[in-house]
Order: C-alpha cells, then structure tokens, then sequence
C-alpha cells in the first residue's frame, strides 16, 4: 500500500521567532535567550535574507545581525516531504532549514526537529508500523 511522503510542517516549529538586519548581535543573543532558540530568520522590509545561530552571536556584542547572518540559508516549502529537507540539510551540512511559503516564514526545521522525525520513525520500525 503506497503512503504519502511525510511532509516537513508536520515537524517544524511554526511561527519561529524573527529579526532584522539592523537590530545588534547582542539584541539577537537577547531574543535566542529569552526565548530558548538557537536560531532566528533575519528579514528585511519583511523578506527573508538571511538566517543567524546562537554560534553566530558569541562575542562582537555591538556588530549589526546583516554582518554576522548567513546570507543563504536552506528555504524550503511547507509542503515539501520530510526526507528531501533532511537530504538537503545534511548535503549542505545545514542544521536549519526556513519554511517559507510565498514570502512568509512559516516555520523553522532545525536538528533537533530532525532528530525527533527520526526518533519516531525508528518507533514505528521498532513497534512494526512503517
């Protein structure tokens, strides 16, 4: 019986936290502390640029987000099967991919969203459901 491919809404965090290009490194460390996020998309008049990691906002608290974001970041489809994203993420050695519909972000799929997909794919394998 054939099945529908997982598609990666059903996994990513929806509604992920954002910020400008223009706001400093030490506000967006801030955002990712109070918020318990190791990333934030980075728009621009609304359009996403760029994406920024807790790794990126370790020291040169003063520096503006749009020097430290990286400027092309892994945009996926929410409806694009679970696998394809993951695929991608480790071709790129990605660990974030931004959902986007239109130009919306939507949603966020990080590692650790992959690692509960896989987590419960190997229950089902475990447990005889596929």
């Amino acid at each position: 019986m054939p099945t529908t491919p997982t598609t990666i809404d059903r996994w990513m965090t929806v509604a992920p936290y954002t910020i400008g290009t223009e706001v400093t490194v030490e506000a967006a460390r801030r955002v990712m502390d109070d918020f318990r996020v190791g990333h934030l998309p980075v728009r621009d008049e609304g359009r996403l640029v760029g994406v920024i990691s807790s790794a990126d906002v370790q020291g040169a608290p003063f520096r503006l987000v749009s020097e430290v974001m990286h400027r092309e970041p892994l945009v996926v489809d929410p409806g694009s099967p679970a696998s394809d994203v993951a695929r991608a993420m480790a071709e790129r050695h990605a660990d974030v991919a931004i959902v986007v519909s239109g130009e919306r972000v939507v949603g966020i799929f990080t590692a650790t969203d992959a690692e509960r997909l896989l987590s419960s794919v190997l229950d089902g394998l475990e447990h005889g459901r596929h």
